[in-house]
């Protein structure tokens, strides 16, 4: 639990300091990798020390400068609870890893593992780890944030894995909280169970399963025909650490800070600058962590922007004018200190993003030979938040007439069977909602609330109309747009349809003799949804424990490994230590044990799962050529000549195991007698070449 010390530490600081404490901290924890990355490079390593001192830096300026709030309204004690929530939720979600540390080959545990290690291990490069000498197409941010946990408190690849996990599901349980609690004004205990409900609730399809006792676990992921459909527990329980499921809490935290930093008391001229910079460097992060959240980015501008001009008078538009015209009103110790923080970070992005090549992606339409989302699909993953959303918006129209009307589109757009339909009628419901705020005098929830359903319906509506047309194709060529649009969205659409389902039943007991009603109805309702949307998790979480431990540490996940395949976690121990090299593993089919040898003792792979190297690198004939390398080594009885091929392909290690045997059944080990043998445990032979 040597983690959540950093928070507590970084807490009491900013508590002095009188800052926005929940903000300050995860700002400075998030951005000290960016801006470490830069003296990396000036220095040429990335030790601790560089990590420590560039964190100290942030942290000063984040207090003096960035999130400086007025925190009167705030006791000590209630700026702490974020910080304790978070501390408890990386606990729990920790403590569940080690449920199933296992590396065993089910999603891309393996894959994300080898990322993990090679940028542990070359942390100022993006070297491929399973393509040796070639360079990493792939988004950095997380692995590097994973890095820098490794060199603060010492811990080997496998302890970052399991750590960086907790991590991201604990701020984003935390985010949702804050949320709640802060700006939709809450309960705390409330907001926790809805933060809770974010994190660890199914989609319908889940609750099905649940209710109806079926450990198929990987069904509830799959009910959009040709996609995939995660959402964060489910992501959580598959043990992945891609960027789209370690990037869940990046943008809801954004808005946070973007929420802190604006509600402070600040002259026009820095809100501008903090207003122009911010979105420069939130842009440059997303391309840096995921770039398929971009048009979620720019969803959220977008939003705000047209949020601010609906409730801009033309006066208050002078007047800022005004404020803002002489130069010298730009010119402060304060603004001049922003933009030389935002220059640094945007020099770090920049070299940090320099391997990532998207390859000239491009979006298409959706057509009807293509083929939308059918409306039964949609519910059975966005049931929940959407019928929440539908219900209140109806019951929150000022007149029956309209009801009836708005009732008799949603029946149309059932009948219909399709999706869009259905969100161009929750679309014109929002619209109606908006209209009527500007009769009246908004407050910060009804900005949050409104924020949330418009980037969420925009992200979810957004595939029915177009995608982008990337390496998949036939009736999966959406897969990719629907995959990360819906993961974007997930935790916008739930603080919509909490928000609004606390404000309709709220003001419709307001009126009772009963004081607690509108708190208990709210409430009530809150926990009904916890039972049955989490319900899932836990029983997946019963279905997805590994078995007993034999190899430790435990959390090193060789123990099923090793129970299948004997002699795999010696051999994987004694190679880890030995010097820096490339591994030569038999190749085969993606989601496999393939290059398990070198991606779990640390070390390049000649070549691991070819589909998903080509995509990434698109290195298709060399790809194919190791493929042919690999066979012509495996193959040869000559050992001559198989020391010579390994000479000329810079190959240190050749693996004879079970998966060699199997791919090779003619090959055995007298093949390699003229080579090194270093290891020979169980059916394992590692020879150096």
């Amino acid at each position: 639990m040597i983690v959540v010390i950093l928070p507590l530490v970084l807490a009491a600081f900013f508590l002095a300091m009188r800052v926005a404490v929940f903000e300050a901290v995860f700002f400075t924890i998030l951005v000290t990798p960016i801006l470490a990355f830069l003296v990396g490079q000036l220095t040429g390593d990335l030790t601790s020390v560089v990590f420590y001192g560039t964190m100290l830096l942030v942290a000063i300026c984040t207090a003096k400068l960035s999130l400086k709030s007025d925190t009167n309204s705030w006791s000590s004690r209630q700026q702490l609870y974020p910080i304790l929530i978070f501390c408890a939720a990386y606990t729990f979600f920790f403590s569940l890893n080690q449920l199933w540390p296992d590396f065993m080959p089910m999603g891309e545990r393996l894959r994300d593992y080898a990322l993990v290690s090679a940028v542990m291990q070359y942390p100022l490069e993006a070297r491929e780890p399973w393509m040796s000498g070639a360079a990493l197409n792939y988004y950095l941010y997380w692995y590097r944030f994973g890095q820098m946990l490794g060199a603060l408190f010492g811990l080997d690849p496998w302890e970052v894995y399991h750590r960086l996990q907790a991590f991201v599901c604990g701020l984003y349980v935390t985010c949702g909280f804050v949320i709640l609690w802060r700006w939709l004004a809450w309960r705390a205990s409330y907001a926790f169970v809805g933060a809770v409900i974010i994190a660890l609730g199914s989609n319908v399809a889940g609750v099905r399963d649940f209710l109806s006792g079926d450990t198929n676990w990987w069904g509830p992921s799959r009910v959009v025909k040709g996609a995939i459909n995660e959402f964060p527990a489910w992501s959580f329980l598959l043990g992945d650490v891609h960027p789209h499921f370690l990037n869940l809490p990046l943008m809801p935290f954004m808005v946070l800070v973007g929420l802190a930093v604006w509600s402070a008391s600040r002259s026009a001229p820095e809100r501008l600058v903090l207003a122009v910079c911010g979105g420069l460097i939130g842009f440059q992060w997303i391309s840096y962590s995921n770039a398929w959240e971009i048009p979620a980015y720019l969803t959220v501008l977008g939003v705000l922007l047209v949020l601010g001009a609906l409730r801009t008078q033309r006066e208050d538009v002078r007047k800022a004018w005004i404020a803002l015209k002489p130069l010298r009103s730009y010119i402060t110790i304060n603004n001049t200190a922003i933009v030389a923080l935002t220059v640094c970070m945007s020099l770090s992005l920049y070299l940090s993003t320099r391997n990532i090549d998207a390859g000239g992606l491009s979006s298409r339409w959706v057509t009807s030979t293509i083929g939308r989302t059918p409306v039964s699909e949609l519910l059975l993953h966005w049931g929940i938040p959407l019928t929440l959303i539908l219900v209140t918006l109806i019951g929150m129209l000022p007149t029956w007439r309209s009801r009836c009307a708005a009732i008799g589109l949603v029946t149309l757009a059932l009948v219909t069977g399709a999706s869009w339909v259905l969100l161009a009628v929750i679309a014109l419901l929002t619209i109606d909602r908006l209209y009527r705020e500007l009769l009246d005098e908004p407050c910060s929830a009804d900005l949050v609330i409104n924020l949330s359903l418009l980037v969420g319906g925009v992200l979810i509506i957004s595939p029915e109309i177009f995608f982008f047309d990337d390496a998949y194709g036939s009736d999966i060529e959406r897969m990719n747009t629907i995959f990360k649009f819906y993961s974007a969205a997930w935790f916008f659409l739930h603080i919509a349809a909490f928000g609004l389902m606390w404000q309709w039943l709220s003001s419709a007991f307001a009126d009772q003799d009963f004081a607690a009603i509108p708190q208990i109805v709210p409430a009530l309702a809150v926990c009904a949804i916890l039972i049955f949307s989490t319900g899932f998790f836990w029983q997946t979480a019963k279905v997805r424990r590994s078995p007993p431990c034999t190899i430790l540490p435990c959390d090193r996940g060789l123990s099923m490994l090793d129970s299948e395949k004997p002699g795999a976690a010696f051999s994987i121990s004694h190679l880890s230590q030995m010097a820096p090299g490339t591994v030569l593993e038999a190749q085969g089919a993606p989601y496999s044990l393939t290059s398990h040898v070198s991606t779990l003792s640390g070390k390049e792979s000649y070549l691991g799962w070819s589909n998903h190297i080509t995509l990434l690198t698109r290195k298709y004939d060399e790809a194919k050529r190791r493929e042919e390398v690999t066979k012509k080594i495996y193959s040869s009885t000559d050992c001559e000549l198989i020391r010579a091929t390994l000479h000329s392909e810079r190959i240190t290690y050749l693996v004879f195991g079970p998966l060699e045997r199997q791919a090779y059944p003619t090959a055995n080990e007298t093949n390699f007698k003229c080579l090194q043998q270093v290891v020979q445990q169980g059916g394992y032979w590692v020879f150096v070449g």
